[in-house]
Parts: structure tokens; C-alpha cells; sequence
């Protein structure tokens, strides 16, 4: 299994970054978002619109996802470095 994101920016191109998915990464949303957020230089949250996080399983229905992870369907918004609600 892995997990990507796709970091989303003001004024650079889109990037995604894939990494090994393990489930504590959705223990809940601070939680990913920490993770998300941990290679991202200053500027780049500053910049950050949004972060869409595509999930990878080798087999349909491994693992159930959290409810808030479905409740946002795996993307969270930022304005000004900062989350919004979705």
C-alpha cells in the first residue's frame, strides 16, 4: 500500500509525493496533516490552496478509513498557511 499527496500551490506547479502508507498516518487528521505538512518548506504552506491525498490498497476494502477522512474525502484546504474547513 502507499499513500500520495498532491500538494496544490498559489504560484508554483502542482507536486506529488508518494510515500509508504501505514495507518497511523490516518489516526486522525492532525495526525496526517503533521506528516502532509512535514517536507513543506515555509513558503511552500504559505502558498499551499490544498492537499488531495490519494490511498493505494493492493486488495479492495483492506482497511476501513476513518470517518473524517471520508467526511473530506481525503482533501484538506488552506488559506494563508492556514486549514479551512471543507
Amino acid at each position: 500500500m502507499k499513500i500520495e499527496f498532491i500538494y496544490t500551490y498559489n504560484e508554483k506547479p502542482q507536486e506529488i509525493v508518494s510515500y509508504p502508507f501505514v495507518l497511523p498516518i490516518l489516526q486522525d487528521k492532525e495526525t496526517m496533516l503533521k506528516f502532509a505538512l512535514s517536507d513543506l518548506s515555509k513558503d511552500e504552506r504559505q502558498q499551499l490552496v490544498k492537499i488531495s491525498t490519494c490511498i493505494y490498497f493492493e486488495n479492495e476494502g483492506e482497511i476501513e478509513l476513518p470517518k473524517w477522512f471520508n467526511e473530506c474525502n481525503g482533501k484538506l484546504y488552506f488559506e494563508n498557511g492556514v486549514e479551512q474547513p471543507f
